[in-house]
């Protein structure tokens, strides 16, 4: 298996696992730039401290929610 293929069955597992996470989660639903942001600063750390965790379970909400940046920042997390 390849190692592209490798990250692409991350990625597809990490959605599937994301919208687990939304069914089950009490907090209103945000939109894919919203999730998108906050990904972004959860990764970098722009006005809270980093936290990778969180930042990879608001990218995979926005990925899920169609975001092809947000699917490009996950592969670029996990190719890395």
């Amino acid at each position: 298996m390849s190692r592209s293929t490798n990250y692409s069955i991350v990625i597809c597992l990490s959605v599937a696992t994301s919208q687990l996470m939304v069914a089950c989660s009490d907090h209103s639903q945000s939109t894919p730039a919203e999730s998108l942001a906050k990904g972004k600063q959860y990764e970098t750390g722009v006005g809270i401290p980093i936290d990778m965790v969180e930042a990879i379970r608001q990218y995979e909400i926005a990925a899920k929610g169609g975001s092809l940046e947000a699917a490009l920042e996950l592969v670029n997390i996990f190719d890395n």
